[in-house]
């Protein structure tokens, strides 16, 4: 089996903060790694018992992926996160709230609309990181700092932070007449893929633009999902 991970070459960056998110990544492949030495050494006992005549060499062959497999299991265990003192000092943080917007693919829908002209505004705009732009939900709940997803049902969300709030009559004309605050929005940070949001037991799609309860409180796999972003 043929590894490209490089566990001395992971650990001597596990405690800078932006690397976080590469380590975590670097564990999923892991994790993929094991799965196959499990199903190696199943598939050798398997033959043991089938095929006496070749005994041995599935013995062999077994106990060699149970030594590859201890392996992945020590490099696993230097880079678990919790180990990181960064990650120590994250576990006091509490990032709030995260506002939500339900994209929806109807391309005659209100949302759909607005979502493809703010997609080419901002493509359009030559400054590197150009803001993005979005409606609040009608109660006003977002705050400046946290964190907006533009939720892809059984796709995907797309992160951002907000990084500034523009109040209803201040927003322009080129949004709807409905008391909002216009939400400026960073850059996208990360894709949650629809299979991750499923594990993070992510909430799931409304029919319009909302803000959650506390994430540290009520989505608390979430909350530690975009704590990896601080």
């Amino acid at each position: 089996m043929n590894s490209e991970l490089n566990v001395d070459q992971i650990h001597s960056v596990i405690d800078t903060d932006e690397d976080l998110l590469e380590i975590n990544q670097h564990i999923e492949a892991y994790k993929i790694i094991m799965e196959e030495c499990r199903d190696r050494i199943e598939n050798h006992k398997t033959r043991m018992e089938h095929n006496k005549t070749r005994m041995e060499h599935h013995k062999d062959r077994m106990e060699k992926w149970q030594e590859q497999l201890t392996l992945l299991e020590s490099g696993m265990n230097e880079l678990t996160i919790n180990a990181s003192p960064v990650q120590i000092y994250k576990e006091d943080l509490d990032i709030g709230q995260l506002t939500i917007a339900p994209i929806s693919k109807n391309t005659n829908n209100y949302g759909h609309i607005d979502y493809t002209r703010e997609q080419e505004r901002v493509s359009n705009d030559p400054t590197p990181d150009a803001y993005w732009r979005w409606e609040d939900s009608k109660y006003n709940k977002a705050t400046v700092g946290e964190y907006f997803a533009f939720y892809h049902h059984n796709s995907n969300l797309v992160i951002h932070k907000i990084v500034n709030i523009v109040p209803h009559e201040d927003r322009g004309i080129d949004w709807s007449t409905r008391p909002c605050n216009l939400l400026v929005l960073s850059k996208p940070l990360c894709i949650i893929p629809w299979t991750e949001w499923i594990e993070l037991n992510g909430p799931q799609s409304r029919i319009a633009t909302y803000t959650t309860a506390n994430l540290k409180e009520g989505y608390r796999l979430v909350h530690d999902r975009l704590l990896l972003l601080e």
